[in-house]
């Protein structure tokens, strides 16, 4: 049985104040110092998450899901990494219409005279919409500079930040990073056909969005387990290990993320050392990125959060101890069912 014996709450904004190379708006460190967190023998310190909020001020598609390469095959050859426009995108129509610009504009660069025929989410029937991306790019007549045409969605970046352009367009992911040799495997290709029209189709339903949650991690040594695919490196999916995770977020709506504990104990994290002296809290994405907000966003801009931290310290008892005071024999113990008779005689 565990009795709290201290307990009281921390609570955090990271707006306004005074933001230094190592303390910023979305990675804050907190000196305890101070407070003077300590415990003794058999006691523990629990840190519980009671509330986190802040605005999501920053777009659906954006540095982390936006890059893919273009890759042209034909007399003026052509390998390009090309960009969506960072924003968010009202309707799958709207993303596969700037996706089918982006390939034109590349495909112009080394065909002059295409033009875009149909961007569409094929089909457009809201009753029957597979969610999958389909255009066409019209070469015109008599065309002989483009042989095929590849899209290519890489699962990282030649910078090393990790790509979810793949699951934002409904494509497979490549093999390779950005810089990869391999042009062809699991891309989109097209290839014109007798009319010199290039048919591009998207093998899955395409989204608006890549991100569903918010991650706050921190410096501090714990027992949570992730598992690979939290993290930058992308090892076995089924690989856990230690995690700094302190709580994740559901990003509720287009401007908003917020987190209310119900329960009481949905995210905590039980420490191990006996004096909590810093407390370093970071915004994440899933792969442990992070957020993709702008630049100077998180110094001199509008990028912060608040939270409310429970802080308990713990008096750990296990079955061996023992939890009350044993009984004092003040006379030899054969003498403690002593009966005494009216006569005087003690029997």
């Amino acid at each position: 049985m565990d009795k709290v014996v201290e307990s009281f709450n921390l609570f955090v904004d990271t707006d306004r104040g005074q933001h230094t190379g190592s303390c910023t708006a979305d990675n804050v460190e907190l000196n305890l110092n101070q407070v003077k967190i300590d415990t003794t023998k058999g006691q523990f310190i629990r840190l519980t998450l009671q509330n986190f909020s802040m605005f999501r001020n920053w777009t659906n598609v954006n540095k982390y899901n936006s890059k893919f390469r273009v890759v042209v095959d034909g007399t003026n050859p052509l390998d390009t990494t090309i960009d969506l426009d960072h924003k968010d995108y009202v309707s799958r129509q709207d993303l596969a219409n700037n996706l089918a610009e982006k390939v034109l504009a590349a495909v112009e660069n080394v065909h002059s005279g295409a033009t875009l025929t149909n961007a569409s989410v094929k089909p457009t029937a809201s009753t029957s919409n597979d969610k999958k991306i389909s255009f066409q790019i019209d070469l015109g007549p008599s065309q002989n500079t483009v042989n095929t045409v590849h899209l290519l969605f890489p699962s990282k970046y030649a910078n090393g930040n990790l790509s979810d352009a793949a699951s934002l367009l409904g494509a497979q992911r490549a093999i390779g990073d950005e810089n990869d040799g391999d042009t062809t495997s699991r891309a989109v290709s097209a290839t014109p056909d007798s009319n010199s029209i290039l048919t591009f189709t998207f093998p899955y339903p395409c989204q608006l969005q890549t991100e569903q949650f918010v991650y706050l991690r921190t410096n501090l040594i714990s027992d949570t387990i992730e598992n690979s695919s939290l993290g930058r490196t992308q090892n076995n999916i089924g690989d856990t290990h230690h995690s700094n995770i302190l709580g994740r977020f559901t990003i509720v709506s287009d401007d908003f993320v917020q987190f209310d504990a119900q329960q009481g104990r949905e995210y905590f994290i039980d420490l191990r050392q006996k004096h909590l002296q810093n407390i370093k809290l970071r915004l994440t994405t899933a792969h442990d990125q992070e957020l993709p907000f702008g630049a100077d966003q998180n110094t001199i801009g509008n990028l912060n959060f608040t939270c409310v931290i429970r802080c308990d310290v713990i008096q750990k008892f296990s079955p061996q101890d023992n939890q009350f005071e044993k009984n004092h024999h003040f006379h030899p113990p054969r003498f403690d069912n002593l009966h005494i008779q009216y006569d005087g005689l003690n029997r």
